[in-house]
């Protein structure tokens, strides 16, 4: 198994979609409109994912192998760590499971009776995110434990006082009634400890450094309401009730319009984060990106089991700060795009590039809206007139959200698009897209150079001097 992302830093993480906003003069008015990411490393071989570890009531001793000439046989572990270690992995397992059920049963109680009442700040905390996912509707809500295990700072662990003190993997996965095709997993980070035989969750912040931290929820930050619409379940604060209702409707609607273009073979259901702030969006995503451009972000984290794609934790994740200021055309267009990322993550493989990822996106969009392509394209349009034409495609690096660039690579990109729909089909489009998602060449110019050939008939080279001047066609 393996795994691809845009995000570095974890063992396995997001394939993100940033969306930038744009002004474009649409019938009259001005469309914001929204853009997005980075590119796709390549897939890197990765842990397996880890499984419930079944414990025994003891460790059975084994036989020592043989050791190989010439090389220092490396010293197990005494058995009584390993077994230790067994038992704090059962343990953690015992509490997390009776948290999970608790959270599940609406056991405030019980919940708590997980918690470590010594840590008075976390103890607060994790009784406010209990209360804030009271009108969430969960599927399910479970704890997976391994048994690799993070050494804390001695200061920390002499903080607790505790008989025992233990930082075990622990990965959390849930399911959203009426979204049961996307389930999230995410890392937890938790400190367990131990006084006398119980054992209580202590922190999820101790090991809060860069990536290496707890993933965090829109209930860490307060109350939530869970809308669903048709096919999209939408969370957000319970003060926004009426707008939450509507994105619901603007995203049922944009589904249909994707599987129009891309197909039926995707799950065909939505879930939507509205934080509260620009701030909640940088903490939900887990790094401060440049969000100053950003609308909305498509996430997931795509894994690569038997030869094909997985998708896990598939959101659309708005930026209020941005995605307030757009219209009712600027949302649907935005959400249009949102969604096609959605629609379209299980095929992109590592070497579809960003300008590809993008220009679908956008080609979708902007289907019959109505928005020219003067409107669509406008800073494109203004660096041709100045006598600055497009050289190359976009380049992966052109699509962060820090860019000052960063309209020209999503026009540039949608132009490609709707050049091969023009000059093909709408269907030459999607074949083509799904050609180098499944493509494992070694290296992205050898893949793109196979579906050029296979699909479009051409070659790079010439396609980007068809792109160029289909640019100044369009633009003129």
């Amino acid at each position: 198994m393996g795994t691809h992302s845009v995000r570095s830093g974890r063992w396995r993480v997001a394939l993100l979609a940033v969306a930038i906003v744009a002004e474009v003069s649409v019938a009259g008015g001005v469309l914001v409109a929204e853009r997005r990411p980075p590119g796709v490393p390549r897939p890197v071989a990765a842990a397996p994912t880890p499984t419930p570890t079944r414990i025994r009531a003891a460790v059975e001793p084994t036989a020592a192998p043989e050791p190989t000439r010439g090389v220092a046989p490396r010293p197990a572990p005494p058995r009584s760590l390993e077994a230790a270690r067994t038992q704090r992995v059962a343990a953690a397992t015992t509490l997390l499971g009776r948290r999970a059920t608790a959270l599940r049963r609406r056991d405030r109680k019980g919940f708590a009776a997980t918690l470590d009442s010594r840590q008075r700040s976390f103890y607060r905390s994790q009784l406010e995110m209990f209360d804030n996912l009271e009108a969430v509707g969960l599927a399910s809500w479970s704890y997976r434990v391994d048994r690799r295990e993070t050494r804390l700072p001695a200061k920390v662990v002499r903080r607790y006082a505790a008989d025992e003190v233990f930082a075990p993997g622990v990965t959390l996965a849930y399911a959203l009634d009426g979204a049961d095709g996307h389930r999230n997993e995410l890392e937890q980070k938790f400190t367990l400890v131990r006084r006398g035989t119980r054992w209580f969750v202590g922190s999820d912040t101790d090991l809060d450094v860069g990536s290496h931290r707890t993933a965090r929820e829109l209930w860490d930050f307060g109350p939530v309401l869970s809308v669903q619409g048709e096919r999209t379940v939408v969370l957000g604060s319970p003060t926004r009730a009426s707008y939450l209702r509507a994105l619901a409707s603007t995203t049922d609607a944009a589904i249909p319009r994707v599987s129009a273009v891309w197909g039926e073979d995707w799950s065909q259901q939505v879930v939507v984060l509205v934080p509260r702030s620009q701030e909640q969006v940088s903490d939900l995503l887990g790094e401060r990106a440049d969000l100053s451009q950003i609308a909305a972000v498509a996430v997931a984290r795509v894994d690569i089991v038997d030869n094909r794609y997985r998708t896990v934790g598939n959101r659309v994740i708005v930026n209020p700060r941005n995605f307030d200021r757009l219209g009712r055309l600027g949302r649907e267009v935005v959400m249009r795009h949102e969604v096609t990322h959605v629609a379209t993550r299980g095929a992109t493989g590592p070497n579809v590039p960003a300008w590809l990822i993008e220009g679908m996106a956008d080609y979708i969009g902007y289907l019959g809206t109505g928005v020219s392509d003067h409107g669509a394209a406008a800073a494109l349009r203004s660096d041709l007139r100045a006598g600055r034409p497009p050289r190359e495609l976009p380049a992966d690096k052109d699509f962060d959200g820090g860019n000052k660039r960063l309209s020209q690579a999503y026009e540039g990109s949608w132009l490609a698009a709707r050049m091969i729909v023009d000059q093909t089909s709408q269907r030459t489009l999607v074949k083509f897209y799904r050609a180098l998602g499944a493509d494992r060449s070694a290296t992205r110019a050898a893949a793109m150079a196979n579906a050029m050939r296979s699909v479009l008939k051409t070659t790079p080279g010439s396609f980007t001097k068809a792109w160029r001047a289909y640019a100044r066609a369009k633009l003129a």
